[in-house]
């Protein structure tokens, strides 16, 4: 399933992938699916260059 309705994913997945820019950046199960954890794996994924930067 591909969604950006986050608590629809939380409320039906029991394992999910975050995809970013292209990039996986993560992957979680049972206890760590929330939507904070969801939110921080995208943010990744359109914020990698600004870490190098730094």
């Amino acid at each position: 399933m591909i969604s950006s309705e986050l608590q629809e994913i939380v409320a039906i997945s029991d394992r999910i992938l975050v995809l970013s820019n292209g990039l996986k950046t993560g992957e979680f199960m049972g206890d760590e699916i929330q939507q904070d954890t969801l939110v921080l794996a995208s943010y990744k994924g359109h914020h990698k260059d600004e870490k190098k930067e730094s």
